[in-house]
């Protein structure tokens, strides 16, 4: 079991690294794509997880995953390819709905 899920991972990386443009050096693609592996991991995870023991909180991590996901991807792009119109408030907002995302859903999972 644990042995086709570190398949999976490390699958999910080389295609991450290969996707990546030509112009990011290796080790950022590398780098970058380990963090986002692990990122795309506990994000399907904690979907997987959700529906299999019906823990609806979890759905609400999956979502904070999936705002991470973006805030990053849009943090990734400000810092190697340059500033965009509007990017802080982009990266901000994203990064503040992955926060009360995963803050909603300990609540939940503790009330």
């Amino acid at each position: 079991h644990y042995l086709l899920i570190g398949i999976g991972y490390i699958l999910l990386l080389v295609v991450i690294i290969v996707g990546f443009r030509k112009d990011f050096k290796l080790i950022e693609r590398i780098l970058v794509s380990f963090y986002f592996g692990i990122m795309i991991f506990s994000l399907i995870n904690s979907f997987v997880v959700g529906i299999k023991y019906q823990e609806y909180n979890l759905f609400l991590i999956s979502l904070g995953y999936l705002f991470f996901l973006i805030s990053d991807s849009l943090l990734v792009k400000k810092i190697f390819k340059g500033e965009y119109k509007r990017d802080d408030f982009y990266i901000m907002s994203t990064y503040v709905a992955a926060e009360l995302s995963i803050v909603l859903a300990f609540i939940l999972f503790v009330y």
